[in-house]
């Protein structure tokens, strides 16, 4: 049993490689169900995330799932005979207001805090009215910091954790929905502090874990916009064997326009390189870039040969969060013309 707790494709994964059930909201929301029920550091934490620890106690917590009531509501947490918690899992299906109103509409769900857990980014809109909307990606860090943490588990409680971490890796809710503005200030700051060490008199700094791991969490939100793009036939078919996410750190000089003055930056990208040109495109990429003032953009470009970029958009700068779905978005509409 230890060694297919360490497995890449652990414990849930092989189980559920049979027809268990016929969605991956539902897999999610049972293995989920069944953890919480085996387990009591997992469903401390898991209470915890959700925000109700405090009002009850997690021995006479239970949960169920596919509970009939207005709709077939996914998760539902009892404290001894009462809800007090229910929870609407979201995949890859969209969050629709009018289920959630639905719910609401219960009246042996009034009192229970509502949840809606979801794996992509959805805006804090009024129309979700009392539901919170939280993010798989969040649970897998606490679950994350769990294992890692000096505090000793049980054997069981051990084996739970460490495969469920595996199963949600294996479905992608580790990769980040958003990355704030101050993390990313941050790990410019360190970026630029390395590049540039005559500008900023550089000597031993302290590099914080948070920087390494937004530094982490950029690389996983590159490699979730190439594998979105992946599904588009028009970039894959132009891509076709070359299509790999090769995440690479690179400094080099960039000649301005007036020819009199050399920009200097250092980045974190990916690019897809094509075999043939395509029309003036001979690949394209998206990447993190600190510029020789310190500034940082991110950019969807596509080169004309393997060095030289013929055309840039700006994605995302330091005025405002990075947000996957937006970023995928952009980035995306970018390779698509540039690959017509």
């Amino acid at each position: 049993m230890s060694h297919s707790a360490e497995h890449n494709d652990g414990l849930f994964v092989q189980m559920l490689e049979g027809d268990y059930r016929s969605y991956t909201e539902d897999r999610l929301t049972q293995i989920t169900a069944a953890c919480f029920n085996q387990s009591i550091a997992f469903r401390k934490i898991f209470l915890t995330f959700l925000g109700v620890s405090k009002k009850i106690v997690p021995s006479k917590c239970t949960a169920r799932t596919q509970i009939s009531t207005v709709g077939r509501l996914d998760l539902a947490i009892y404290n001894g005979g009462r809800i007090a918690a229910i929870v609407e899992n979201k995949v890859d299906a969209p969050l629709h207001p009018n289920q959630l109103k639905n719910y609401s509409s219960d009246r042996d769900l009034k009192s229970a805090k509502k949840i809606a857990l979801v794996k992509n980014y959805f805006p804090h809109d009024r129309a979700y009215g009392e539901w919170e909307i939280l993010h798989w990606r969040d649970y897998y860090l606490a679950l994350f910091e769990l294992v890692k943490s000096p505090k000793k588990l049980s054997a069981i409680d051990k084996f739970i954790a460490q495969n469920f971490i595996n199963y949600l890796e294996n479905a992608n809710m580790h990769v980040p929905t958003r990355i704030s503005k101050s993390a990313m200030n941050a790990l410019a700051k360190a970026l630029h502090r390395l590049r540039y060490p005559e500008k900023t008199k550089f000597g031993w700094f302290s590099m914080q874990s948070d920087i390494f791991q937004t530094a982490a969490d950029w690389v996983r939100m590159m490699e979730a916009i190439f594998e979105e793009s992946r599904s588009n036939k028009q970039i894959a078919k132009v891509a076709k064997k070359n299509y790999r996410f090769s995440p690479q750190l690179g400094h080099w000089w960039e000649e301005g326009k007036d020819k009199s003055k050399y920009y200097r930056w250092i980045g974190i990208n990916s690019y897809i390189h094509f075999r043939k040109t395509h029309g003036k495109t001979k690949g394209v990429g998206v990447g993190l870039f600190v510029d020789d003032d310190g500034k940082w953009n991110i950019m969807a470009y596509r080169n004309s040969t393997a060095l030289k970029v013929i055309h840039e958009v700006k994605i995302a700068d330091s005025h405002n969060d990075v947000v996957l779905a937006n970023a995928t978005k952009k980035v995306l509409r970018k390779w698509k013309q540039w690959t017509n």
